[in-house]
């Protein structure tokens, strides 16, 4: 009987871990001016400026930056209370901002954020970065989440589940002899 609790508490942990979590880790304004960490301290890492023609950052690309690690860790919200993956926005033209899904970027010339001015296209609205100095700026909320183990992960614990229920087996086995 000692046996079973053991085993139903591994398989119960493995659950545990298996299932989605998520960690509030802090936020960004878009800008950057304001940098949030779970913890409440603040800093700041202005945004590249759009005159310079940086990169264009999706909110998850933005969190990996400046948080650490790579955009599949993370969850992007414009809500702190839940994930809404969703990240502001600002675009070349645009100082509203606006809402998009946490992994959306628009780079219409493929030359970065300003690179509009080099290809000699129409600039308005032609990039849209969750992590830019351009006029704009609206918090987003960061939460780290669990990986999503891969398939190869589910049968590996399958098949230490059946070695368990094997060992199980010879044990009745045993005591019954």
């Amino acid at each position: 009987m000692k046996l079973h609790k053991i085993i139903l508490g591994a398989v119960l942990g493995l659950a545990a871990t298996l299932a989605s979590a998520q960690t509030y880790v802090g936020s960004f304004t878009t800008n950057g001016n304001t940098i949030t960490f779970a913890n409440g301290t603040t800093t700041s890492l202005t945004a590249p400026r759009w005159e310079t023609n940086p990169a264009v950052f999706s909110g998850l690309d933005a969190a990996a930056l400046i948080f650490g690690g790579s955009a599949n860790q993370y969850a992007v919200s414009t809500d702190r209370q839940s994930i809404n993956n969703m990240a502001w926005y600002d675009g070349w033209g645009d100082h509203a901002g606006r809402q998009y899904a946490s992994n959306y970027k628009l780079d219409n010339t493929g030359l970065g954020y300003n690179g509009c001015a080099t290809a000699g296209t129409a600039c308005t609205n032609s990039a849209y970065s969750a992590y830019i100095t351009d006029g704009f700026s609206s918090t987003n909320y960061v939460f780290l989440t669990a990986a999503v183990p891969e398939p190869e992960t589910y049968a590996l614990m399958l098949v230490g589940l059946g070695f368990l229920g094997a060992a199980v087996r010879r044990h009745k086995l045993a005591a019954r002899a």
